[in-house]
């Protein structure tokens, strides 16, 4: 729609490298990304069946950390590095915390600058609880991708949490789109180039 023939991608919590994956349509269709998944089964699983991709076995701060602590969860849908997420999940029935494990922090400005000649130019962000800290700490004078997809839906009572989208509004951009599950936003200068083009 926005004219990128090969989009490049920064998958920020990829979780799997198929299932529920917001980047694999653009894998299978020729692009390359970043992919950046703590876990261990899950990172070798992405690294394994999309060896084209860039997998990262960290996580992602608003500063870089060496020792963070990673809370793996079953479902391992909902691991994240937010305490205060995993305590507001793991009282549900369905949910149980597996362990804890030591992984090491990124900011998402030294993953582009050491993997990306310029900006992504899609980010998909879904790291359970941590969103709204990451894109505070995000440097839009640098880096502007033209869209970001994000999970703005609690799993703990299905509620639509859009306190992150101010950030976005604030930085230039517009809601252009909403599954429930994801809010997709588009840098409103581009979006107005393709209005005009139109």
């Amino acid at each position: 729609m926005l004219g990128i023939a090969k989009p490049t991608y920064l998958d920020i919590g990829a979780h799997d490298p198929v299932w529920l994956s917001n980047t694999y349509l653009f894998y299978r269709l020729g692009c390359r990304g970043v992919c950046v998944e703590p876990s261990p089964q899950s990172h070798r699983a992405i690294k394994r069946i999309r060896p084209r991709d860039i997998c990262l076995q960290c996580g992602v701060g608003a500063e870089a950390n060496n020792a963070a602590a990673f809370y793996v969860m079953d479902p391992p849908t909902l691991s994240s590095f937010s305490k205060e997420f995993i305590d507001a999940n793991v009282g549900c029935p369905s949910y149980r915390l597996k362990e804890i494990i030591t992984i090491p922090l990124l900011t998402t400005s030294a993953i582009i600058d050491s993997h990306f000649p310029t900006s992504p130019n899609f980010v998909s962000l879904d790291v359970e609880g941590h969103d709204e800290q990451i894109m505070k700490a995000w440097d839009f004078k640098r880096y502007r991708p033209e869209v970001f997809c994000v999970e703005t839906l609690s799993h703990h009572d299905s509620e639509k949490v859009m306190t992150i989208t101010p950030v976005f509004l604030n930085a230039g951009y517009v809601v252009f789109a909403d599954t429930y599950i994801n809010t997709i936003y588009v840098d409103a200068t581009v979006l107005e180039g393709l209005r005009s083009r139109g």
